[in-house]
């Protein structure tokens, strides 16, 4: 889904914990209207916290174990700084409510200079959001080497830097569509 806020339905949330799977909900902003609400949610410090304290009651209330941010506009660099207070509030809240079931992770988009740049990586322009969270999704361009890359970027936390395919097939190493192995 593309709205701000995503949950998912109240049966997924309970087959997937039934089964031991963790289930986050998903904040993404897109375009100039994502900029915009970018501008309003990290404007300050005490605006950022209090976005994160709503979405880990939204958590609260259905159950999720954390949440996907995926800011996909650029960010004022300015507000960086707030965005990453945002992430470590955010964190602490669902480690509040879940333990260490709780769980941020950052799709890789915007840099730490504020840009919408996807790294298809873990690199110097990302991985500040990673020190702040529990993970990162990679973009999904990223290429046959990228894996033992991310794996030695990481280090120890390699497990927890995720490379994602394109279910379309857009810009997928190997293809896409009906070539992929």
């Amino acid at each position: 889904s593309h709205h701000l806020v995503t949950v998912p339905p109240p049966g997924w949330v309970a087959a997937a914990h039934r089964h031991g799977v963790k289930v986050v909900g998903t904040l993404i902003t897109e375009w100039a209207r994502g900029r915009a609400r970018c501008q309003r949610l990290f404007a300050t410090r005490a605006s950022a916290q209090q976005a994160a304290e709503r979405l880990a009651a939204i958590a609260s209330h259905h159950g999720l174990d954390g949440w996907l941010v995926n800011i996909e506009n650029g960010v004022d660099a300015r507000l960086v700084p707030n965005v990453h207070h945002f992430l470590a509030h955010l964190r602490a809240a669902m480690r509040a409510l879940r333990g260490r079931q709780g769980q941020v992770v950052w799709y890789d988009a915007v840099t730490v200079a504020g840009r919408l740049e996807w790294q298809n990586s873990l690199t110097r322009a990302n991985a500040r959001f990673l020190d702040a969270c529990d993970g990162l999704f990679v973009n999904y361009a990223w290429r046959a080497g990228t894996p033992a890359e991310v794996a030695a970027a990481a280090g120890a936390r390699a497990c927890d830097v995720y490379l994602g395919v394109d279910v379309f097939g857009r810009g997928t190493y190997g293809g896409g569509p009906h070539t992929c192995d």
